[in-house]
């Protein structure tokens, strides 16, 4: 499965992409700081999952998520957050949280 991970914390997004490395059949295409650079992939990049982290500051993981179910509507989203944003997740049709 190809997949992004997007988050505003650097740290965070290396921890996330080791963590990772061992999951069979997960592939991990990119790793992005904001949305923009996220959906500008995507637009060129075939993705079937995103990781998204929900708060940053360019643009929510929430609304990345809609931009990307635009692009791909079978996309698997799942949203990795410190934060509880489990009702937003489910309103827009978050998979996994």
């Amino acid at each position: 499965m190809r997949a992004i991970i997007v988050d505003d914390e650097p740290v965070m997004t290396r921890f996330f992409a080791r963590e990772c490395e061992d999951i069979p059949d997960l592939n991990l295409i990119g790793s992005f700081g904001t949305g923009k650079e996220a959906l500008d992939f995507a637009i060129d990049n075939q993705i079937e999952a995103a990781f998204l982290d929900v708060e940053m500051p360019d643009m929510t993981g929430l609304e990345l998520a809609v931009k990307l179910r635009e692009l791909r509507s079978d996309m698997l989203i799942i949203f990795v957050s410190a934060f509880d944003y489990i009702k937003d997740s489910n309103r827009i049709g978050g998979d996994y949280y």
